[in-house]
């Protein structure tokens, strides 16, 4: 299905097209962010971080950084933990979860399995990792301590909701910035508008590589957004933009990829 974001071949801007799959358009991608407005993304060491200021708790941090296909931070030398540590306190939060934890023998490992320090790097702030009063199961990098003996340094903490903090995720190379795509807050939703041309099956791939789908239009009012937002971008190449939904499962029951129905034209 296709966006027109210009008036042109019969079709007015705004309204919606029937066209075969494999022709070649420009796309927009539904991109969840972890969390809305709360997530600045940086090249910090090499890695491509989402800092993300809303408070959550551990289980929860973790989840919000799988939406965008990536897992809570790691962090392997001194220059890295700097750079983070600076990007982190200019965003005000003062704890940020990481990725680390203890394992079955209280061994503490990153995601993936990795021991820490692996293959050098530790920095514990003093005494650390205390488990104190048992339960204190993951890592947070403290970034200012008023006390100054903590900040820039890790301290293991309880996981749960009484012990919210920031988080940090890194996230696979291009999330939110593919090629000849610009991200936009869109009628309250985080989306890719992206003017290089492929078919509707890259462009649904090349989302869910970015953690999302191809955008989906649910009124009125969030079309004429899309719309307003598409024009200025997409120009030039056809005028139009793949957004979700088809009828390739029956002729003409249009369905969103979540299954929703659309339209029944049969």
């Amino acid at each position: 299905m296709l966006l027109r974001t210009q008036t042109a071949a019969g079709y007015r801007a705004g309204e919606w097209q029937q066209v075969d799959c494999a022709f070649a358009r420009p796309w927009v991608c539904d991109w969840p962010t972890v969390s809305t407005g709360s997530c600045t993304t940086a090249e910090l060491g090499g890695v491509t971080r989402a800092l993300c200021t809303e408070a959550l708790d551990r289980p929860a941090a973790a989840a919000a950084c799988a939406t965008i296909g990536g897992t809570l931070a790691r962090i392997d030398d001194r220059a890295t933990n700097d750079a983070v540590q600076s990007a982190a306190a200019a965003l005000s939060a003062t704890g940020w979860w990481l990725g680390g934890g203890p394992d079955v023998v209280d061994d503490w490992r990153w995601p993936g399995g990795a021991l820490i320090p692996e293959p050098s790097y530790s920095n514990w702030g003093p005494v650390q990792p205390d488990n104190t009063a048992g339960g204190q199961d993951c890592l947070r990098l403290v970034v200012t301590d008023s006390g100054g003996s903590f900040a820039g340094q890790w301290d293991d903490v309880p996981c749960d909701s009484a012990h919210p903090h920031a988080f940090i995720c890194d996230v696979p190379a291009g999330t939110g910035d593919q090629p000849d795509c610009v991200a936009q807050d869109i009628a309250g939703a985080r989306r890719l508008v992206c003017a290089v041309k492929v078919g509707i099956a890259d462009a649904a791939l090349t989302c869910a590589a970015a953690g999302g789908a191809l955008a989906r239009i649910d009124d009125e009012v969030e079309n004429a957004a899309l719309l307003a937002a598409s024009q200025s971008l997409i120009v030039g190449v056809d005028d139009s933009a793949f957004i979700d939904g088809s009828d390739e499962g029956a002729e003409d029951l249009w369905v969103r990829g979540d299954g929703v129905v659309i339209d029944d034209r049969r």
